[in-house]
């Protein structure tokens, strides 16, 4: 019987559960479908740029173990600076609210029975003098947490913006995200085997015995061990056979199917697009913009890299605003994105078009490896990630975002995190 520990995935999960395991002096096999490591944080270098391409997770609370392993690789960490605009209509004006945070009291007292987010503002603020707020807090949710308000947790919403809003996380690295990855993977030991686009189709398990089928480029490849941390997000979990980056689990994983039913994955499409120059700074008042958002354009939210002066922007669509976009080409995306940026700012078109240099795009929906951008918790599952995460016959183990808990699933600090404690698991058992 083989004495490996086998890993499936490389995002940050994986590897900091290779990392732990690597400290205790174990033999780790990693096989990731892709031709890299991070998983959905995703870092490009583009040599003219003196910033990160980021097509992932970028965001960072300082305050948490991420910023450490970027600033360990030799990466800096900017907390963002600049303001916050909203266009409606033909008018332009600074917010700094992201949403009136007296509507999270209004709906903590509901009491203990869990709702749905629409619902449960039905109930609590219907009146003349809640209905912007409401609004606001609605577009908020579909955006930022990429979720479904007839479906998502007010319990779990209330937990998540005490712990991981949008406001705890103001610092990024030019160098990238995905520093993070690198500094994990510069961790592992020489017994750690890393075993990229090797892509699993099945998984054979029994109590103290684990087979692996997976397909790489030299043809069909089979792995053995004894125990094996599962790292795959939630959607591949959910995958039927014949689904885009299904894995066949033999036995299935019929005791997390409940669990699984009380989670979604978020819908994103992220754009990055690089100018000649910071146009709209010459635009008043977007001299100093952070963010601008317009909820009535297709790509609804966008952000600089403010302080870096360097000429990119970010475009943001998630939820219903990436669901319409779903199976547009990079060059439908790209157009889409111009027209939408051109109407937020007030820009004619031709001048934004005319000082486009480059373009990136990437529908986490579309990802096969991937299939969506970070989990939200349906109403009754506040509790789900802890029946997701638990191991099985102390043989499979389960790591990733989606089971975090305490508001820190969806978040990189929580994919590190519970690789971390599954990994403490096996070393346990």
């Amino acid at each position: 019987m083989s004495s490996r520990i086998l890993i499936l995935g490389a995002g940050l999960s994986g590897l900091a559960a290779a990392q732990r395991l690597s400290e205790a002096g174990k033999v780790v096999d990693i096989v990731e479908a892709r031709d890299r490591i991070g998983g959905r944080v995703w870092s490009r270098r583009i040599p003219r740029l003196d910033y990160a391409i980021e097509l992932g997770a970028e965001w960072i609370d300082v305050h948490e173990t991420i910023p450490r392993l970027i600033e360990r690789s030799g990466a800096r960490l900017l907390q963002s600076r600049g303001r916050r605009y909203v266009r409606d209509g033909a008018v332009l004006h600074t917010s700094e609210k992201i949403y009136d945070r007296r509507l999270l009291k209004e709906l903590s007292r509901e009491g203990a029975r869990d709702r749905p987010l629409r619902e449960a503002l039905d109930r609590c603020c219907t009146g003349p003098e809640w209905k912007g707020a409401a609004l606001q807090l609605l577009r908020y949710v579909e955006s930022f947490h990429a979720a479904n308000p007839d479906t998502l947790s007010v319990r779990w919403l209330l937990e998540v913006e005490r712990s991981q809003s949008a406001s705890a996380s103001q610092h990024r690295s030019p160098e990238g995200a995905g520093r993070a990855a690198d500094a994990l993977a510069a961790g592992l030991s020489e017994f750690c085997a890393l075993h990229l686009q090797t892509v699993v189709q099945s998984v054979r398990w029994k109590r103290g015995q684990v087979r692996v089928v997976a397909d790489c480029a030299k043809g069909q490849r089979e792995f053995e061990a004894d125990a094996m941390i599962v790292t795959l997000p939630l959607p591949l979990l959910k995958a039927q056979p014949g689904d885009p980056g299904a894995v066949r689990f033999t036995p299935g994983l019929d005791t997390k199917r409940a669990a699984m039913d009380h989670l979604d994955m978020g819908h994103v499409i992220k754009v990055m697009l690089e100018f000649r120059e910071e146009f709209w700074r010459a635009t008043p008042p977007l001299g100093d913009m952070l963010v601008l958002q317009d909820a009535g354009r297709p790509v609804p939210v966008w952000w600089t890299v403010s302080p870096a002066r360097v000429p990119l922007l970010c475009g943001w669509a998630a939820g219903p605003k990436a669901d319409a976009l779903a199976g547009t080409t990079l060059s439908g995306l790209l157009d889409t994105a111009v027209d939408s940026l051109a109407g937020a700012t007030g820009i004619p078109r031709r001048e934004v078009e005319s000082q486009l240099v480059s373009g990136h795009a990437h529908d986490w929906q579309s990802d096969p490896f991937a299939r969506g951008s970070y989990t939200n918790v349906r109403v009754g599952g506040i509790d789900a990630w802890k029946v997701l995460g638990q191991p099985l016959e102390r043989t499979l183990y389960f790591a990733g975002e989606a089971t975090a808990g305490h508001g820190f699933n969806a978040t990189m600090e929580g994919a590190l995190a519970s690789g971390r404690r599954a990994a403490e698991e096996l070393l346990s058992a």
